[in-house]
């Protein structure tokens, strides 16, 4: 293909992929390993039907993800639902490789050997990471009020 042919990126568009995940019965078995695995309802609000059982299923890096399974009943009375279920995975401006994911815990995993991490993404999705977190953190600081 050549270059005519290459789509332009969209300005102004935010490069993530939201998942909205079914929360496992039990994570406490997962707290040793490397990852928790998530049936994965939505991706970027469509359903999801995988090749197995017509079920789809990814795994999220520990502890964040062990830490949402276990936060999940304590966060769902306060930012509902389906925001207590939500994964934001946030894509590099050029590679769209994954760069940072975000959890209802307002825990960001990223590469530790890419600290500066937030410049790969392009200035929509840098806002709506910044927007997303400060969002679970009003959540987050609520809990902690009523815990007090």
């Amino acid at each position: 293909m050549n270059d005519s042919n290459k789509k332009n990126p969209v300005i102004g568009k935010k490069d993530k992929n939201t998942y909205v995940v079914k929360i496992p019965g039990s994570a406490f078995y997962y707290e040793s390993q490397r990852s928790t695995p998530f049936i994965i309802e939505t991706i970027n609000g469509e359903p999801v039907v995988g090749q197995t059982n017509g079920l789809m299923r990814l795994d999220f890096p520990n502890p964040a993800a062990y830490k949402m399974a276990c936060s999940f009943k304590i966060f769902k009375p306060v930012m509902g639902e389906k925001l207590a279920r939500t994964i934001v995975e946030y894509l590099d401006k050029d590679t769209r490789e994954t760069v940072a994911l975000l959890f209802p815990t307002n825990r960001v995993v990223h590469n530790p050997m890419d600290p500066d991490f937030i410049s790969r993404m392009n200035h929509a999705t840098r806002r709506d990471f910044k927007r997303q977190m400060a969002i679970r953190q009003k959540f987050i600081d609520k809990i902690n009020e009523n815990q007090h």
